[in-house]
């Protein structure tokens, strides 16, 4: 895992504040993953996957990272 800087972390956290303030922003998943919304982000022009569940009470925020194998490791994850 590479290591990120804080530039990084403040755009996850203002992501994180946009999700709060409307968790419906994501695209809900299907098949395995239902659920699970996926909102998508650029980064230093590099598209970043941010997936979280939430309810009236709660958002959870589960995994960050690129496309490559985004999917397949939010499923091990889970």
């Amino acid at each position: 895992m590479k290591k990120s800087n804080s530039k990084f972390h403040q755009g996850v956290r203002q992501q994180v504040k946009i999700i709060c303030k409307n968790p419906h922003i994501g695209v809900e998943k299907k098949g395995d993953l239902q659920g699970i919304f996926v909102h998508k982000f650029k980064f230093n022009r590099q598209e970043q996957l941010l997936s979280y569940k939430f309810d009236e009470k709660s958002r959870t925020m589960l995994m960050i990272g690129t496309h490559e194998n985004y999917y397949r490791d939010l499923k091990k994850q889970l």
